[in-house]
């Protein structure tokens, strides 16, 4: 079955996967989703699975873009048989939709694509603060750091392959080309150096950005 569908669902594209596989046409919604539940080699970071009775796909739904990210990461061209005797197998594929590609939710996580990071932003007065959450980067000279406008920055680099002893069991943890696009509050000080810190015993990277002068505040002289 092709992962092409032009049903509707309850949760947008985004945070949902086609739901492919083998003899599946018998089962209702709920029996898929029991029979996922029970197969300790997928994760169950889902929320629901949507299924009709008589079709041979259904949908497999999350709370949100990341969630789903990591779960297909787990699960990307694998099959899985999830009942020996009747020999059912699912396969999570993205979706895509006949009437529109724009819709094809792509895996963020696939070669040539981007993985989007966890930020916080802090505002000291003078400086915003990102602190920026980058797994498998070890030193600030593995960061590019760009600006689009005054109010724009792009924090760019790659994860690479983690080199472990012994065979992986599960890999989420991605390996491609990060980018993150942060607009920020007001205008920073181009000519200003930005100061890039790795934070202790963490895989956290500080970012400390010179506000423009432009947005301070100066008291006016009234007559």
């Amino acid at each position: 079955m092709s992962p092409f569908s032009d049903k509707e669902s309850c949760h947008p594209d985004t945070c949902a996967l086609f739901l492919g596989g083998s003899n599946l046409e018998d089962l209702k919604s709920s029996a898929l989703e029991d029979l996922i539940k029970k197969n300790d080699e997928i994760p169950q970071n889902f929320v629901h699975v949507v299924k009709k009775k008589k079709d041979d796909y259904g949908f497999i739904h999350f709370n949100n873009v990341q969630e789903k990210d990591n779960f297909f990461y787990s699960v990307r061209g694998a099959k899985f048989k999830i009942e020996e005797e009747k020999n059912i197998t699912v396969k999570f594929q993205p979706i895509k939709r006949k009437s529109n590609e724009s819709l094809h939710s792509e895996y963020r996580n696939k070669p040539g694509s981007t993985w989007q990071p966890y930020y916080n932003l802090y505002d000291d007065s003078s400086h915003f603060i990102i602190v920026l959450c980058l797994p498998s980067i070890t030193n600030k000279d593995e960061i590019k750091l760009f600006t689009e406008g005054e109010e724009n920055i792009i924090i760019s680099g790659e994860y690479k392959e983690l080199d472990f002893a012994g065979s992986i069991l599960k890999k989420s943890i991605p390996v491609s080309d990060f980018k993150y696009v942060i607009t920020l509050p007001s205008k920073i000080e181009l000519t200003s150096k930005v100061k890039i810190e790795k934070i202790e015993n963490s895989n956290m990277f500080k970012f400390v950005i010179k506000k423009s002068q432009e947005n301070k505040r100066i008291k006016l002289d009234i007559e």
